[in-house]
């Protein structure tokens, strides 16, 4: 009875110590196909910032973000809004690393979204198209890069970016 007990405390620790790395509180398919994963910002305004599966206090981390996971792949349609347990959350924020070397071939941004963090595309070696919605107030695409219309600011490119000349590097 005493080796129950203590496998039983040992495996509540175990499973309790594995939801402390997660960096998300949940996933759901978009209509690409592909599982994208989210961390509720605000339970009041109902919005959700696009991540990744692991935190770095996962000790297996080293840039392997999608350990264990299913890495999105191909084109991506991020949706501006999610439902979770029956809530309709909007998408407002793109993460750091959200799509660290995914193996992505093209990202589409609603006009939902108001953040996207630096490296959220980072190590996309596929990645050669990235569009946003024309009438998000935060962001526009030119050439395959995604810029932040109250400065110009370069936020995001692809392999097949051209740089706009009016474009703040």
């Amino acid at each position: 009875m005493k080796k129950l007990i203590t496998f039983t405390v040992l495996m509540a620790l175990t499973i309790s110590g594995f939801a402390q790395i997660l960096n998300f509180d949940f996933s759901a398919e978009c209509d690409s196909g592909q599982t994208l994963y989210y961390r509720i910002t605000s339970e009041v305004e109902h919005t959700v910032t696009l991540t990744y599966p692991y935190s770095e206090e996962n000790p297996e981390f080293w840039c392997n973000y999608y350990a264990s996971f299913v890495i999105p792949q191909g084109d991506v349609i991020i949706p501006s809004v999610v439902t979770y347990n029956g809530i309709n959350y909007s998408v407002t924020a793109i993460d750091a690393n959200t799509y660290w070397d995914c193996d992505i071939t093209s990202a589409y941004i609603p006009n939902s979204v108001s953040i996207i963090e630096p490296r959220a595309f980072a190590s996309c070696e596929s990645l050669y198209s990235l569009l946003v919605d024309e009438t998000n107030p935060v962001f526009y695409s030119d050439s395959n890069a995604i810029i932040r219309r109250a400065d110009k600011a370069l936020v995001a490119g692809c392999k097949t970016t051209t740089i706009p000349d009016d474009v703040e590097i």
